[in-house]
């Protein structure tokens, strides 16, 4: 099962390529920039409990706020409007934004 990595998790077009990713058989790791989003999106789609897990990064454009996202997954793919790739400097792999 892919591993996809999906920015802003809690907007309106967030919630349609999560629902796409599933029906497509990927498990969703989904960003939002405050805790209590997590609740919300749990509360409005329990049907997603089993193959979305939700993380908060408050500051998207702070590489240093990646770093345990790229530490705890192994992602196959990476999404969202707000995503900013770490830099090559850090040892990391480079990752191209794709669904």
């Amino acid at each position: 099962m892919p591993t996809t990595l999906l920015t802003g998790a809690n907007s309106f077009v967030g919630a349609h390529v999560i629902n796409s990713l599933i029906a497509a058989g990927h498990h969703v790791i989904g960003t939002v920039r405050r805790e209590n989003l997590v609740d919300q999106i749990d509360a409005l789609h329990p049907e997603w409990k089993e193959k979305l897990e939700l993380v908060v990064v408050k500051d998207y454009a702070d590489e240093s706020s990646w770093d345990e996202v790229f530490r705890k997954y192994s992602l196959d793919h990476v999404r969202g409007d707000h995503f900013i790739p770490p830099p090559l400097s850090q040892g990391r792999q480079a990752l191209i934004p794709s669904l």
